[in-house]
């Protein structure tokens, strides 16, 4: 029988075990409404933790028959999957001193960031995952949507202005994104900036609720609440691990192209130039005002968020004219962003001598997912007789100057057991 994280602390027997349940609990609304299945056992030095399933892909139709004619033979049609459960978590060290000056305060302290970052971690997972690219995750939503009949891709989706008719198309396309599913759906995924989007298309359409979370309260003791679209909880994916950009990207469409124009007059001193990509931001050393084509590519791509091979620069005008900067390659489909940082060293009497035009697609553009949580459905797996979550604290009263803690989950992994139990839309813009 499946469990939520819920209804694995009613089994916990140790007030640790079910404090740390709680965190987990708290840091992650996904690990909220999530089901576990307890599949697998701990036999065979590890050998038995992958699970095998059938994923429905198609269901079959049903038709009348004549009398005396036979029905036209049909199936359903899928395809046997298989998924390793794997440990998630990560343990820290603490001087034995510094635990006893602060009285506990550190060893609380990472605790609750090991979970924070255990939970944003499985978030991750849940959506990029591949196990080709790490072989110790597991497939997530996005690579086992792609190409199948729950992946909307028909086109640009645009939610910047939620005005009466942007609200009522908003609407429309909402409710034909969640009809997709085969059910009624748990929950819809985005991350923060399109989820400000539907909370105010809910609350537009009177079907916003904020409800408490049973038995989950916070600082003060004030409850915990969760957003909801109807009865659909809203989840915010969060950030990546160690970075400000969405788990969920937001995204150009294809690649990003900027005009560099000096104002006439321009002849000489400096400029810089900085790159935002999904938020996170460089800057470049001063750069001649003619500089080259091929020095400017280096420049851009010796920044630590702009990969080699991502950027080609051309001039039609000459060097000091005119620049044409385009952003592909692994920045391909990423929100970029190119400015000027510091233009006041150039030689010229207009106040505005360097003008940056963005001739490649805007960006702004986002995915939504939505699940079914459900053992026919999307269901999480855990290991039979084995906590789901399990803490060990740093033993102080034992030899040696430093200690070591830690927590983990699992071993872990999620199965979609058919297609149609999620689904995702492409190609929102919301900003």
């Amino acid at each position: 029988m499946p469990v939520s994280l819920a209804q694995a602390k009613l089994n916990a027997t140790d007030d640790i075990d079910m404090m740390v349940i709680d965190e987990f609990r708290k840091s992650s609304a996904l690990l909220e409404v999530l089901e576990f299945h307890d599949v697998v056992n701990a036999s065979g030095a590890g050998a038995t933790l992958t699970y095998g399933y059938h994923r429905v892909l198609t269901e079959r139709g049903a038709a009348f028959r004549a009398i005396n004619s036979e029905y036209t033979p049909s199936e359903a049609t899928k395809i046997r999957a298989t998924v390793d459960l794997k440990p998630l978590g990560g343990s820290f060290q603490i001087d034995r001193v510094l635990a006893n000056v602060a009285a506990g305060a550190e060893v609380s302290f990472q605790m609750t960031q090991l979970i924070k970052a255990t939970t944003t971690k499985f978030a991750d997972e849940f959506i990029n995952g591949d196990t080709g690219v790490d072989a110790n995750g597991f497939d997530g939503l996005d690579k086992a949507l792609t190409g199948t009949s729950t992946e909307i891709n028909e086109g640009v989706i645009n939610w910047t202005n939620l005005d009466s008719s942007g609200f009522q198309n908003a609407l429309d396309t909402i409710d034909a994104f969640l009809m997709v599913l085969d059910g009624p759906p748990t929950a819809i995924l985005a991350n923060q900036y399109a989820i400000a989007k539907l909370t105010s298309i809910a609350r537009r359409a009177n079907v916003y609720r904020e409800d408490p979370i049973a038995n989950l309260t916070g600082p003060g003791g004030r409850p915990i609440v969760g957003k909801r679209y109807g009865n659909i909880a809203l989840i915010d994916a969060g950030d990546k691990p160690n970075s400000a950009s969405p788990i969920i990207p937001i995204y150009d469409v294809d690649s990003t192209s900027y005009t560099i124009t000096h104002s006439a007059g321009t002849d000489g001193g400096t400029f810089a130039l900085g790159v935002e990509v999904d938020g996170e931001r460089d800057v470049t050393a001063a750069l001649a005002w003619n500089i080259s084509t091929a020095n400017l590519d280096t420049a851009l791509e010796g920044l630590d968020n702009v990969p080699a091979g991502a950027v080609t620069v051309a001039t039609t005008g000459g060097a000091g004219v005119d620049y044409t900067v385009t952003f592909g390659g692994a920045l391909a489909g990423a929100d970029v962003v190119l400015y000027v940082d510091n233009d006041a060293l150039l030689d010229t009497p207009v106040l505005e001598p360097t003008v940056l035009a963005e001739t490649g697609n805007t960006g702004g553009y986002t995915d939504i997912y939505a699940i079914r949580v459900g053992e026919d459905g999307l269901i999480g797996l855990s290991m039979a007789n084995q906590p789901l979550v399990q803490q060990w604290l740093p033993q102080m009263q034992l030899p040696g100057a430093v200690k070591t803690g830690e927590v983990e989950m699992g071993p872990v992994a999620v199965a979609l057991k058919a297609t149609k139990a999620a689904a995702v839309l492409r190609r929102v813009k919301i900003r």
